[in-house]
Order: structure tokens, then C-alpha cells, then sequence
């Protein structure tokens, strides 16, 4: 891929996920918002909702990010200082990026379930 073409990428990339983190955070913040006021309603139906919403949002782009990281250490299995990579580093990124799809696919399920029921 040409560097000019890669980093258009990244940057478009970059652009759409700064603002999806910001809201994502906003969402979770707002959610969260209503367990630790005691001045709020009382409505935790929709409080857990937002949370779920919230961290559903925030877990997309970095399960994105960390997949991205993952398949790249596969592929190049060198450092950037053209060293061979350290199977700890791999097997972390593996663990962490099932964390995060297991996290977002949950937070998901619960999500929809809370607003259907």
C-alpha cells in the first residue's frame, strides 16, 4: 500500500475514532452518573442501560485497536527495532483482545435485553 494511501487511512481512522471514544465515554459517564449521585432519580433500569451503552461504545474501538496490534504482530513477528518479537507480547495481545470482544459482545447482549424487556 502506498505511504500517501496509508496515511489518508489512518487518518480517516483517526478522525472516526476519536469522537466515537469521546461520546462512548460521555454515554458511560452519564450512566455511571446515577449510581454515585444520590441528588439523581432513582432509575436504574435505564442507568444500567446507559452504562452497558456506554462501555459497548468505548470497547469497539480499542477491540479494533488491539486486533489490529494482534494480527500485525502475527504477520511481521519482528519489533520495530527489526527484533523478533516476544511470544509473551503476542500471547498478551491475544488475551487482552479476547477480553475486550468478550466485554463488547457481552455489554452488547445485556444492553439489548435491558431495553427490550
Amino acid at each position: 500500500m502506498p505511504a500517501s494511501l496509508r496515511r489518508t487511512l489512518k487518518i480517516s481512522i483517526g478522525i472516526v475514532t476519536v469522537p466515537v471514544l469521546i461520546v462512548g465515554s460521555l454515554i458511560l459517564y452519564d450512566g455511571l452518573q446515577h449510581y454515585i449521585d444520590d441528588d439523581l432519580p432513582a432509575d436504574t433500569g435505564g442507568a444500567f442501560a446507559t452504562t452497558l451503552l456506554g462501555l459497548t461504545i468505548v470497547s469497539f474501538p480499542l477491540t479494533t485497536f488491539f486486533g489490529y496490534k494482534t494480527s500485525k504482530s502475527l504477520q511481521r513477528q519482528r519489533s520495530q527495532y527489526d527484533q523478533p518479537d516476544v511470544p509473551l507480547k503476542f500471547v498478551s495481545l491475544i488475551i487482552v483482545t479476547s477480553m475486550l470482544v468478550f466485554v463488547t459482545f457481552l455489554c452488547l447482549t445485556l444492553y439489548i435485553v435491558t431495553i427490550t424487556s
